[in-house]
């Protein structure tokens, strides 16, 4: 017993509180931090009621900043199986809030902690088997699964499961493609939509040339980026804007340095980058100092288009999870798509987007925050509370 528990994520039955309120697990890519996976557990965080025990399970990142959260508990990832079976018998409701989650290729067992995707589908299942809630909110798919073990237990899940609420309707194509059940999958908004923040008045200058950039910061594709940014720089040298680096993943400043390492090789004084924050208000304010941006990232490019500005989206399409989810933040919410495809990037269409854009939306988005808003209450209302409720009169 003793060699089990010294492989165990101890932590586990440390953090469990009283039994006076249902214990309430969330689960996301949290802590890394990832700044749109932060803003949708912020989002969340901030409609869930106390009449839940809250624990939010984090990567294990021993530098993040809990202290902006006052009421929940953490536990990192959990390391072996045997953590799994833990985490299910002591609480009594399991709730993966928002993410590219539902994806076999994050689908790994290894010996320093359990992956996301393994995570999502063994832990699920084991609260599943407890006869406990499971609540799937704001996920979405990758284009095609190939691991026969992820297919065949997320069939069982989604046989059992109370509410698997997809943020795309592509992704509810690729789990017809498969023929699963889908008779409790349902399509909600992107749960950063749902951030009354977004309702502010916000005032966009874009008075300083300033061109925001925000890549997905993979060193794979760092060549890429160099001469896409070089690019930039020599296409807007008469106008003199300067490019402002946006950072969104910053585990061991990750994405700080990608840039820095662009600005270094560069050399140019027209290059700087901003600060990383987790601050919705701060994020929109720096995103409206923006003459326009041109972003990777899908929180980055759902961010600029709810404020109205000029979008430049480049699609990671390389990716395996990206398309499903730009392609319905456009086809859905009637966003003026400036697309570049990163396969396809050419001197040509760089250059033909640049001279003629001068494209921007004018959309009211009210309608949009607040019908997320009331999807995300009405969620919370209706199957999260109502289970606590029950389980509070059976104790």
């Amino acid at each position: 017993l003793k060699q089990i528990f010294n492989k165990t994520n101890v932590e586990i039955p440390l953090y469990l509180q009283s039994n006076k309120k249902p214990r309430l697990l969330i689960v996301g890519f949290y802590g890394a931090p990832n700044l749109g996976d932060e803003l949708m557990l912020e989002t969340l965080l901030k409609y869930i009621p106390n009449k839940f025990d809250i624990t939010v399970m984090l990567c294990e990142n021993y530098n993040y900043d809990i202290t902006k959260y006052s009421n929940c508990s953490f536990i990192h990832y959990p390391k072996y199986n045997y953590d799994l079976n833990i985490i299910a018998q002591n609480y009594d409701i399991l709730l993966f809030g928002g993410g590219a989650l539902i994806d076999d290729s994050d689908y790994n067992y290894n010996e320093v902690q359990l992956s996301l995707g393994y995570i999502l589908i063994n832990l699920s299942l084991k609260f599943l088997n407890f006869n406990k809630k499971v609540f799937w909110y704001g996920l979405s798919c990758s284009d095609t699964f190939e691991k026969n073990e992820f297919k065949e237990k997320l069939e069982l899940i989604l046989q059992k499961i109370d509410c698997c609420a997809l943020r795309d309707k592509n992704s509810l194509e690729v789990l017809k493609k498969y023929n699963y059940e889908i008779k409790n999958v349902e399509i909600v908004d992107d749960i950063v939509f749902a951030n009354e923040d977004l309702l502010l008045e916000n005032n966009h200058s874009g008075k300083d040339k300033k061109i925001g950039i925000i890549y997905v910061c993979d060193y794979k594709y760092y060549k890429d980026l160099l001469v896409f940014t070089k690019r930039i720089l020599e296409l807007t040298l008469l106008n003199e804007y300067t490019i402002e680096f946006i950072p969104f993943y910053d585990y061991n400043n990750n994405d700080i340095n990608f840039y820095k390492k662009i600005k270094e090789e560069l050399g140019s004084e027209r290059i700087v980058i901003s600060d990383y924050t987790e601050d919705i208000p701060k994020t929109i304010d720096k995103l409206l100092e923006q003459s326009f941006v041109i972003s990777m990232r899908y929180h980055g490019t759902l961010l600029a288009n709810v404020l109205n500005l000029k979008v430049v989206n480049l699609k990671f399409d390389v990716h395996h999870h990206y398309n499903n989810k730009i392609n319905y933040l456009y086809s859905n919410y009637s966003y003026v798509n400036n697309e570049l495809l990163f396969s396809k990037i050419n001197d040509a269409d760089l250059e033909k987007l640049f001279n003629n854009f001068n494209t921007k939306n004018n959309y009211n988005n009210a309608n949009i925050i607040k019908q997320a808003n009331l999807k995300l209450k009405n969620f919370i209302q209706e199957k999260l509370i109502v289970t606590g409720e029950n389980k509070y009169e059976k104790n």
